[in-house]
């Protein structure tokens, strides 16, 4: 009797295809910076794995209230139940936002507290980070580099008019 094998299901797939996106050394210093903005060690340098070390929001939390002080109120530093740990994800979310990180960089609660996806919960700590440049009374430290400044380019009438006469030439 022959027994037949499947082939790993789409799911499988997908979850080694977003753990192949994860860079550790970004994770690394992503956890640095948030221990050196909130005064203390994140757990990661004691073993644990970085998405455990902020499933529970309470990390995430302290950033946003170190970066933005009284954005995130009633933190809940011991949350026994998931359902705790999904108040405090929604509150960082809320929290990063208001600090300025746009809507489209936010990660959805589900990807760090059922772990789906954790490179976008890094993007969104990046977009955190990012954000920083943007608050003036901000003093460091930085996680990125300056971000550009926009360059608007202002063009009277007769460059515009000689730019057209151009026509598929410009190409």
């Amino acid at each position: 009797m022959a027994t037949a094998h499947t082939a790993p299901g789409l799911h499988v797939e997908v979850a080694k295809a977003m753990f192949a996106k994860r860079n550790p050394e970004l994770e690394e210093k992503v956890l640095k910076w948030i221990g050196e903005i909130i005064g203390e060690k994140v757990p990661k340098y004691q073993g644990t794995p970085y998405e455990e070390a902020l499933a529970d929001g309470v990390f995430l939390c302290k950033l946003m209230e170190k970066l933005n002080p009284g954005s995130v109120r009633n933190i809940d530093l011991e949350p026994k139940h998931a359902f705790k740990m999904f108040e405090n994800v929604a509150k960082f979310l809320r929290a990063a936002q208001k600090f300025g990180v746009p809507e489209d960089d936010l990660f959805q609660t589900v990807d760090l507290v059922e772990k789906k996806n954790v490179p976008q919960v890094t993007a969104t700590i990046v977009a955190v980070a990012r954000a920083c440049w943007l608050h003036p009374e901000f003093k460091g430290p930085y996680l990125t580099g300056k971000p550009a400044e926009p360059q608007p380019r202002h063009f009277d009438e007769k460059q515009l008019k000689e730019s057209a006469a151009l026509g598929s030439l410009a190409l």
